[in-house]
């Protein structure tokens, strides 16, 4: 299945949830000062710098977001079926946020990062694309910090009234990848 398949599955299922209700009370999505992607690597790296699971949430899809999804996978003329499951998917990875923001900081931790002194080094998009309408991207960005650069890659971000959000877990690619990255950009 393709990334941008899986993506619209995603957001289909999770918007499907939120308009049931599913028990939860839907408040508006707070605005991210996300206006760029390069501004949202920004914002990634200084929640995890902060270990500030709450900025993390601005930079994240959110409940309220979902129609807005919703709306781009039905321009794209998905089924009500794949609909569905894209935004049941959503929903999974909103509510799993506090354990992917964990496991962000065990990686880094487990790497040896100390992320008191990090900066971005550069920000990459290698896909960007339209979606219903919607703009998205991949944002591979590396940072610095202690001397040594590191990478970590935001897949499927999207562009929304509020400003650019992930949609998915950020991966830590650390010290290798990171090379790797901006080998790639001097060519």
């Amino acid at each position: 299945m393709t990334t941008r398949r899986l993506f619209a599955l995603t957001l289909i299922a999770a918007l499907t949830l939120t308009l049931t209700g599913c028990g939860k009370d839907v408040t508006p999505a707070a605005a991210t000062s996300a206006d760029t992607p390069e501004a949202l690597a920004q914002l990634w790296l200084d929640a995890l710098a902060a270990n500030d699971l709450d900025a993390a949430r601005n930079g994240f899809i959110q409940t309220a977001d979902l129609p807005a999804l919703e709306a781009a996978f039905r321009a794209e003329g998905l089924t009500d079926e794949k609909v569905a499951k894209y935004l049941a998917m959503s929903e999974k990875d909103i509510a799993d946020l506090p354990g992917l923001f964990a496991s962000n900081m065990r990686d880094l931790k487990a790497a040896g990062v100390d992320m008191s002194d990090a900066k971005i080094v550069s920000v990459d998009l290698p896909r960007t694309h339209t979606f219903g309408g919607m703009q998205v991207a991949e944002i591979s960005f590396t940072f610095s910090t202690g001397g040594t650069i590191y990478a970590i890659e935001l897949d499927d971000c999207v562009r929304l009234d509020r400003g650019w959000v992930a949609t998915t877990r950020p991966k830590f690619r650390g010290e290798a990848e990171a090379a790797a990255l901006m080998d790639a950009e001097l060519e």
